[in-house]
């Protein structure tokens, strides 16, 4: 079984993903997602608890997250 890559995305990038999430704008940041699956930084704790995630969430799990939402509206 191989291990999925994880490391920590750059700053810009998480900035970017949050504020689309923060404005609403699904798709954008859902298009940024797919750059941090694997990102095992953590989330803010304002944005886990907004999101309905568990506080100490990353970026990759908000990422899947997201993922998943935006798979089930189509």
């Amino acid at each position: 079984m191989t291990q999925p890559m994880t490391f920590a995305a750059a700053g810009s990038l998480r900035d970017a993903f949050l504020e689309a999430l923060d404005a609403g704008r699904d798709a954008d940041a859902a298009a940024l997602a797919h750059y941090l699956t694997g990102c095992t930084t953590p989330l803010p704790s304002v944005t886990c608890a907004e999101r309905g995630l568990p506080p100490g969430s990353t970026y990759a799990a908000a990422a899947r997250d997201l993922a998943e939402r935006t798979a089930g509206a189509r």
